[in-house]
């Protein structure tokens, strides 16, 4: 997986260009190798009128993207919150090059003592920057109809399988989160056409989608954010 396909991938995200801070943290090389490990990946908005992001993940190179990114964000809540990880976790920034939200990510998978809002596990922890604004998304096995908001239920029972996530704001529920599985479980095909059905005339994902091919890769539905405001933000994952 090749550099020149990291660098067509940020010129679609980003057509005016990349912002200096996250041209600087993009080390090609590295993503190239690890794009099917969920190194960078694109967060594509339904609403054409709302910027594409990339989220962008320390793995391979936590002391670099650590200080980048403080860098770029050189405030103490940054510091502070970096801080928190626990070892194994993962911390991801996700981006559209001037506001970022970062994540500490996959908190199921390792020892910690974070707060859960609720009696589910802690799947993340999240730190919009500069605002400060922080969430949790817990994590469910089964589609959280229960206690999801009811106008989250349509679109949650159009997405099948996979795991699911909770975004909290305090105590409550701003979006719910369908993690497809697809890399793992190997149904890529069937998860592409299960979000197709389920949101149809997504045209960036088929540009992604034409980009991917055109490299030699398959891009497919890794995650679905789908807010209680009705905006639906698709992060795209690859397979060789």
């Amino acid at each position: 997986m090749s550099r020149a396909f990291v660098d067509a991938l940020l010129a679609l995200a980003f057509p005016d260009g990349v912002a200096p801070w996250l041209d600087a943290l993009v080390d090609r090389d590295l993503c190239g190798r690890l794009l099917a490990d969920f190194k960078l990946n694109p967060v594509l908005p339904r609403d054409p009128g709302r910027p594409c992001r990339v989220a962008l993940s320390d793995q391979g190179e936590p002391e670099r993207w650590e200080r980048l990114v403080l860098a770029a964000f050189p405030l103490r809540r940054t510091e502070v919150f970096a801080a928190l990880s626990p070892p194994g976790a993962r911390r991801m920034v996700d981006t559209d090059g001037e506001t970022a939200e970062l994540y500490l990510d996959d908190l199921q998978a390792v020892a910690h003592a974070l707060p859960s809002p609720t009696a589910d596990p802690l799947m993340c922890l999240t730190l919009t920057l500069p605002g400060g604004g922080r969430t949790s998304i817990t994590r469910h096995g089964a589609p959280p109809l229960a206690a999801a908001p009811p106008a989250l239920h349509d679109a949650i029972r159009r997405l099948p399988g996979g795991v699911w996530g909770l975004r909290w704001k305090r105590d409550a529920v701003v979006s719910a989160v369908w993690v497809s599985e697809a890399r793992w479980r190997g149904d890529h095909v069937e998860k592409t056409a299960a979000f197709a059905a389920a949101f149809p005339a997504q045209p960036r994902f088929a540009e992604v989608r034409a980009l991917a091919a055109a490299h030699a890769l398959v891009a497919y539905p890794d995650a679905v954010e789908l807010h209680v405001d009705g905006r639906v933000d698709l992060t795209v994952g690859f397979l060789a």
